[in-house]
């Protein structure tokens, strides 16, 4: 019983923390959220399963409406705008890290996580010509590409790397996570 009620408790917490860094926001030409940084880190402290659980919270909490998307939007027309890729691609990416992480067991989790990253951005992409390059009749993968992967690669670095620091911190300071 105890076990549930951990596993219950730790997927709420990282859905909401899931849900705030969506609100943090660092402005440049194309904003970037903390989204994806909360999804590493509950991959490093809860694992895999525990996070498509926070996940599937999250992107359900979102599509009814309660407003945990970037920019506090909610609803699933928001699944249905560019930014509707990497949302369902954070899935992906969950399911790509384990796997990554089966098959090389004593990897970088770094390396494992940037990896599991790059399906997320190929969703991205097929779903920015799905969204807005049909609509427009305006097929251009290097847009796509400037579009959806190049503004998010350093950062996505940087975010990784801080997840991985800030994940042997909270590991140490969480006797839940042991």
């Amino acid at each position: 019983m105890k076990s549930r009620i951990n596993n219950l408790t730790l997927c709420a917490l990282f859905t909401a923390m899931i849900a705030v860094c969506a609100q943090l926001t660092i402005p440049f030409a194309v904003p970037f959220t903390m989204q994806s940084f909360a999804i590493y880190l509950s991959l490093l402290c809860i694992g895999a399963k525990r996070t498509a659980a926070s996940t599937l919270c999250y992107l359900a909490l979102g599509i009814l409406g309660v407003p945990v998307f970037s920019a506090f939007r909610g609803g699933v027309q928001v699944l249905f705008q560019i930014s509707g890729g990497f949302l369902i691609g954070f899935l992906l990416m969950i399911g790509v890290f384990a796997f990554l992480l089966r098959c090389f067991p004593k990897g970088n989790v770094a390396v494992c996580l940037f990896a599991a990253t790059l399906p997320c951005y190929a969703l991205a992409v097929v779903w920015y010509f799905l969204v807005l390059g049909v609509k427009a009749n305006y097929f251009s993968v290097m847009k796509a590409f400037a579009c959806c992967v190049f503004p998010f690669l350093i950062p996505d670095v940087l975010k990784i790397l801080l997840a991985v620091t800030v994940s042997k911190k909270v590991k140490k300071l969480l006797p839940i996570l042991r």
